[in-house]
């Protein structure tokens, strides 16, 4: 059902430009506006569109201010209870915004498909309501986000669609994972959802991920954030469960799914084992084992799951009093796989960090120069922010260290707000040489 608010009638054709060059006031007038006109064919109409789900009063409001500056706002009920209630709230922020607004029902199967229906009824609305002639962008806002732009993300817009890009993604405004946000809605570049949970785009379309674009996620409570992982488990779960049966952990199984039915089956598994993970599931690491195993189309992917058991695993051995070698060795293999599939700083920092505790000083000196050289590296997902203010820490402490090294670290690490460890590293790091490490575990 298409709701339109009494400002939204056709807009009018524009005319032709005179055959002859205006001379009184009221023609220069006309053409001055014709110009105008004509110059907006040239820019995109760039419609929001927004999944109102239940009981999202308050942050969507922000969510629709963010992109004040579209052309119009597409907002979806979602059909659950409470659904309406949002699309009121948003249709008012619309209003305060002094945009064009366009709602429709839908009837709630997966985030695939409510996101694909999105996209066609954007399509539709920009279709029935803006000069063909002018290409029709979608950029996506979800209810608890707020885009960030620079000053003129009209202008940015039509420069990412004069290269000819049909996706655009972005990164959150902490550098940690990218999201699909801005798509080309011409038919010829119709993109499709799949996915009950974390929905990903099934056609390969030519886009990138930009950096001046991102994205800030509202943070949520304990109690939303439990909730929004118990519903992921369900989904995801479900997800798998449809293509490959009981047989959840056998690998042959799984990859005969693969090879059958779902290409991404490494992607529902690794969200399955972070989403685990997060609600403290016993089985987490085996659901990521799991999508490292079987991942050869996506390495950061097998990569960060690989780090994210290693890293776990660190932790436990760290804390204990005594500390077990053949558990170093297991810890340093994940990690050193994990390195293989896709370079990281993270991974080669913890092997460092693993030499070090061993006081194997250069074998600890080389892995924190690759992982320095890694910290900075474009990633499209997955990044610890913490890892720059682990490896300059690891530098400090290592007396093989150059004078350049150590001091460009303790510049980071103060510009960073931690100059206490500057401090610490100073009065306790090692500072005399030792014997070249024996042992290269």
């Amino acid at each position: 059902m298409l709701q339109t608010p009494p400002s939204s009638a056709p807009r009018p054709p524009i005319p032709l430009a005179p055959s002859s060059p205006p001379t009184t006031p009221e023609e220069i007038r006309a053409a001055v506006s014709q110009a105008i006109a004509q110059s907006q064919l040239n820019e995109p109409v760039i419609a929001s569109i927004t999944l109102c789900g239940p009981n999202r009063q308050r942050p969507i409001i922000q969510a629709i201010r963010s992109v004040a500056w579209v052309d119009v706002h597409v907002l979806i009920d979602t059909g659950q209870p409470g659904s309406k209630q949002t699309v009121e709230s948003a249709v008012e922020a619309a209003r305060q915004n002094g945009v064009d607004y366009a709602i429709t029902t839908i009837e709630w199967e997966s985030f695939g498909q409510a996101r694909t229906a999105a996209l066609q009824f954007a399509r539709q609305v920009c279709s029935e309501r803006f000069s063909d002639q002018r290409i029709p962008l979608g950029v996506i806002v979800d209810t608890d986000e707020i885009l960030l732009f620079g000053p003129k993300p009209r202008s940015a817009l039509h420069q990412l669609c004069q290269r000819g890009l049909t996706n655009v993604s972005t990164h959150d405004d902490r550098g940690y994972y990218s999201k699909d946000r801005v798509f080309d809605l011409r038919k010829e570049n119709r993109a499709r959802f799949v996915g009950y949970a974390h929905e990903y785009t099934a056609k390969a379309l030519p886009g990138a991920v930009v950096a001046d674009f991102a994205f800030h996620e509202e943070p949520k409570s304990a109690a939303q954030n439990r909730q929004k992982f118990e519903r992921d488990e369900v989904l995801l779960l479900s997800q798998i469960t449809d293509a490959v049966g009981s047989a959840l952990l056998d690998l042959e199984a799984v990859k005969a799914a693969v090879n059958r039915c779902d290409k991404q089956l490494s992607r529902w598994y690794f969200y399955l084992g972070t989403t685990k993970q997060a609600l403290g599931r016993d089985d987490w690491r085996e659901f990521l084992q799991m999508s490292a195993d079987i991942d050869e189309a996506f390495p950061e992917q097998a990569a960060w799951c690989s780090w994210l058991i290693a890293k776990e695993r660190y932790a436990r051995y760290d804390a204990a009093e005594l500390k077990d070698n053949a558990e170093r060795l297991a810890i340093a293999a994940i990690a050193a796989k994990s390195f293989g599939q896709y370079p990281m700083a993270e991974t080669a920092w913890l092997i460092g960090k693993l030499h070090h505790d061993r006081k194997e000083y250069l074998l600890s000196l080389a892995w924190a120069r690759a992982a320095s050289s890694f910290v900075f590296a474009p990633r499209l997902n997955f990044r610890e922010l913490d890892a720059s203010r682990w490896i300059y820490d690891l530098l400090l402490w290592n007396p093989h260290c150059t004078q350049t090294e150590r001091a460009a670290a303790e510049q980071a690490l103060t510009e960073m707000g931690h100059a206490e460890m500057v401090e610490v590293a100073r009065k306790n790091a090692p500072k005399i040489e030792v014997q070249p490490p024996i042992s290269t575990g």
